[in-house]
């Protein structure tokens, strides 16, 4: 994509989007601090998150001050992306077993909190990814969640909540998801361009052993 494609806003410009930080310097958001409560033998893998963090430690991806906790999502920028029943439903805990079982955790406040730091932080990173040229959050992804009920482990749709929020702020913005599911979440709105980016597309290899 070249500098006169859809990056462009008004009269605005990101020319970071193509000349990117030197990697020592990425902004690097995590959320594994998080916990949920799960139950024992509880089926999703929550401890991923602090390993990969940790992985990203070892492997020195990350310099000093990077690594950084994000906001929590507010309730404006969520509700760019589901509905305000929704949202109060799950922050008051009023959700129907039914519901639950669709998301796949209990309802917890701990629930909650980490499905706003997990959303609040790929708004960070899709800021930091516009002022520097990359932003990461380690923890995203919750793309099957739907205006107004959670699914599969999500329960805000954080990549929605993200590109909303982008174009609230006055960016062209993309949605990028890996299944197929994401895209059918966002408002059609003529700003928002969508796409399918299969992954992984290549593996991320450093000399201290990087990603496989």
């Amino acid at each position: 994509m070249n500098a006169q494609g859809p990056f462009r806003s008004g009269h605005a410009f990101y020319p970071s989007l193509f000349t990117p930080s030197p990697l020592h310097a990425v902004k690097i958001f995590y959320t594994d601090h998080y916990v949920l409560p799960l139950p024992a033998g509880h089926r999703f893998p929550m401890a991923k998150y602090s390993l990969l963090r940790k992985r990203v430690e070892r492997a020195r991806l990350a310099g000093e001050g990077v690594l950084r906790e994000p906001h929590a999502a507010t309730d404006e920028e969520i509700l760019r992306a589901h509905d305000r029943d929704y949202l109060e439903r799950v922050v008051n805990g009023q959700m129907s077993a039914q519901e639950l079982r669709r998301i796949g955790f209990p309802w917890t406040p701990q629930m909650v909190e980490r499905s706003r730091r997990s959303a609040g932080a790929t708004v960070e990173a899709c800021r930091a990814a516009l002022a520097e040229g990359v932003g990461v959050n380690l923890a995203g992804g919750t793309h099957h969640a739907f205006r107004d009920h959670g699914e599969g482990y999500c329960v805000f749709n954080d990549s929605a909540i993200a590109a909303l929020s982008m174009q609230a702020e006055g960016c062209a913005t993309t949605s990028t998801h890996w299944n197929g599911a994401s895209a059918a979440r966002l408002p059609r709105r003529s700003r928002t361009w969508r796409f399918i980016l299969p992954a992984p597309i290549r593996t991320w290899a450093t000399d201290s052993g990087g990603f496989r």
